[in-house]
C-alpha cells in the first residue's frame, strides 16, 4: 500500500494570548506575553502568582451556561478550539461528509483538573459523602477527545495520548500515521 499525502486544512486555539488562533497569532507577533498575575476566586489564601490564564475565553457565550456547567474546563477550551479548527477547515458542523472513518487524537499530560480538584475538596474538606454525578466524566483524560467526536459524529478511532510533555507530538504523530497508513481518512489532531 502507498502512503497518503497528509496535510493540516484547519486550526484552532485557545491561548494565555487570545481565544482564538488568529488572535493567539497576533498577540505573539506583538510580542505581548500571556503570564500574568493571577489569584484563583476559589484558592485557600488570596495569592496572586504568574499564571497563563486563557482570560478571554467566555465558555457560556460559546456552549450556553447551561452546557458550560457539565464541562471541565479543560474540555470547554479543547472543544472550543476543536470547532475552531473544524470551521477553518471549511466543515460545516452538521455537513453530511462520510465520517465513519474519521477520528480524533488528543493528548494531553492531564484531564479535568479543576474538576477533581473540587471533588477532593467537597468530599475531604467539606465532608461531603459522595462525589457531583458529573465529576468522573468531567475529570477523564479522554473527555475531551470524546466531547469533539460526540459533536462531530465521528466515528472512527478516538484516542487519547497521556505522555507528560510529549501528549500533543504523540498525538500529532499518531494522527499522521493514522491517515497517511489510510487507518483514518480524516483525524482531528487536537492538542492541550
Amino acid at each position: 500500500m502507498t502512503a497518503r499525502r497528509v496535510a493540516v486544512t484547519g486550526v484552532g486555539m485557545v491561548s494565555p494570548l487570545g481565544a482564538t488562533a488568529q488572535a493567539s497569532f497576533e498577540a505573539l507577533l506583538s510580542g505581548r506575553s500571556g503570564l500574568r498575575l493571577h489569584a484563583p476566586a476559589d484558592a485557600p489564601k488570596p495569592l496572586a502568582l504568574p499564571a497563563g490564564v486563557c482570560a478571554d475565553f467566555d465558555a457560556a457565550a460559546i456552549f450556553g451556561r447551561a452546557k458550560a456547567g457539565t464541562l471541565d474546563r479543560y474540555s470547554q477550551l479543547g472543544i472550543s478550539a476543536g470547532l475552531e479548527a473544524w470551521r477553518d477547515a471549511g466543515l460545516a458542523p452538521g455537513a453530511d461528509q462520510a465520517r465513519e472513518s474519521w477520528g480524533v487524537a488528543w493528548g494531553t499530560g492531564m484531564g479535568g483538573a479543576l474538576t477533581m480538584e473540587r471533588g477532593y475538596r467537597e468530599v475531604y474538606t467539606a465532608g461531603r459523602e459522595r462525589l457531583a454525578p458529573l465529576t468522573v466524566v468531567q475529570a477523564m483524560n479522554n473527555a475531551c477527545a470524546s466531547h469533539l467526536a460526540i459533536q462531530f459524529g465521528l466515528g472512527g478511532s478516538c484516542a487519547t495520548y497521556s505522555v507528560a510533555c510529549a501528549s500533543a507530538a504523540m498525538a500529532i504523530g499518531e494522527a499522521f500515521r493514522r491517515v497517511r497508513s489510510g487507518a483514518a481518512a480524516t483525524t482531528i489532531p487536537s492538542l492541550v
